[in-house]
């Protein structure tokens, strides 16, 4: 399948304003900071291209899975890679679930990836989990299989969210560079009364700050390049509806 070539991050600061946007595009779905310069949008009811699906499928104007499928996953290829070390990058999904399935089965599992190395069973990613559930979503880095956490937070999920399984809601991870060898991580939700990005509370006690500080030698081996994004289904009950990328400079201050 072939794959989406994002728009350089060069082009973006030599013309400046972003320039035209990859094919398959939905705009204005997501609320963006000024600053922020989109890279793509993704609206899956338009079927956008350079998408590997396994075991996943596009249809009624979402990413999903086939009812019998389990543990299925979408991939979308970065090309170039995006280095963390040099700019903020913020992505965005809204996504929806089945309350009815149970609090694993309607989980949804984003990742960034930043590795693509065939031997490892599963890629060092930076990690977010939701779900129907009333107790935690999740919010960490994921060295691979089996391995335990660097970072992890345990993000109190908003009242009522999925709740009912034609609702959708909108969350963002934006990775900021503190200098070249330090990173910030922060998970967001959409607040749609409040029309704002708001920021978890914390379920466990004593609550811990929702943003973690990353090590890139440390606690990525040295990666900071987004080599891929994923989102895996443990069951046929979670929707993604939209997505998307944006790339902030850094401050000059």
């Amino acid at each position: 399948m072939r794959t989406l070539a994002i728009v350089s991050c060069i082009l973006l600061t030599a013309c400046g304003a972003p320039p035209s946007l990859p094919e398959n595009f939905s705009q204005n779905t997501f609320k963006l900071d000024a600053e922020e310069g989109l890279l793509f949008e993704h609206a899956f009811s338009l079927n956008p291209t350079g998408w590997q699906l396994g075991k996943t499928q596009m249809a009624d104007g979402a990413l999903s899975t086939s009812e019998e499928t389990r543990w299925a996953e979408a991939v979308l290829p970065i090309l170039p890679t995006l280095d963390l070390a040099q700019a903020t990058y913020t992505f965005y999904w809204e996504s929806s679930t089945d309350p009815s399935k149970g609090q694993d089965p309607s989980a949804l599992h984003i990742k960034l990836r930043l590795t693509e190395d065939p031997n490892r069973r599963e890629q060092l990613s930076f990690n977010a989990l939701t779900r129907a559930a009333n107790n935690f979503y999740m919010f960490y880095i994921d060295p691979g299989f089996e391995m335990e956490y660097p970072h992890v937070r345990h993000p109190r999920p908003p009242r009522g969210f999925f709740s009912d399984k034609e609702v959708s809601h909108q969350f963002r991870i934006r990775i900021s560079p503190i200098d070249h060898n330090k990173l910030s991580a922060v998970f967001n939700y959409w607040d749609k009364e409040q029309k704002a990005w708001s920021e978890f509370q914390d379920s466990k006690k004593p609550p811990k700050p929702q943003s973690f500080e990353v090590d890139i030698a440390k606690d990525l081996e040295g990666f900071s390049e987004i080599k891929a994004i994923n989102f895996m289904f443990p069951h046929a009950a979670a929707k993604v509806t939209a997505t998307a990328l944006t790339r902030s400079e850094p401050s000059s201050e």
